[in-house]
């Protein structure tokens, strides 16, 4: 099995919750297809509404962790807050577990992995979606759970 960041606004995360559901535009498709039942999710939460900017709308926190529970498949209806036309058509069926302690990435910046070059953190956050290592995913459930 593989472990995943999802990256997304807080409003989303939510929407995302109350649906099971996780969705990408068509630049993470093919991650979005790479995916198996059973993979695991780590939830990572860059800012509070789609489209707010500064300061006061940053979150930067791991907000809970998933796994997989669904096939791949595409569907045009708009359930996520976007900006534009864009409705993450590709999709996949998942289950969500909120953190029960919320932890600013830069409280783990020297304990992930994948955060090489700590200084420019940010940049590791663009994707919607990236491959985690088993240590990277296990650190950040046992800093949120």
């Amino acid at each position: 099995m593989a472990n995943w960041m999802v990256v997304m606004t807080e409003d989303n995360f939510k929407i995302s919750q109350k649906y099971s559901l996780i969705g990408v535009s068509e630049s993470r498709k093919v991650s979005l297809m790479s995916m198996k039942k059973g993979d695991g999710l780590v939830f990572y939460i860059s800012r509070k509404k789609i489209g707010q900017r500064g300061t006061s709308g940053r979150v930067c926190e791991f907000g809970g962790i998933g796994k997989v529970i669904g096939e791949a498949c595409e569907s045009q209806n708009p359930i996520w807050n976007t900006v534009g036309d864009i409705t993450f058509p590709y999709r996949r069926k998942v289950e969500i577990t909120p953190a029960k302690q919320r932890v600013q990435v830069t409280e783990m910046l020297n304990s992930l992995d994948f955060l090489v070059g700590k200084k420019k953190w940010g940049g590791f956050f663009l994707q919607s979606l990236r491959k985690i290592s088993d240590k990277d995913f296990e650190t950040i459930k046992n800093a949120i759970l």
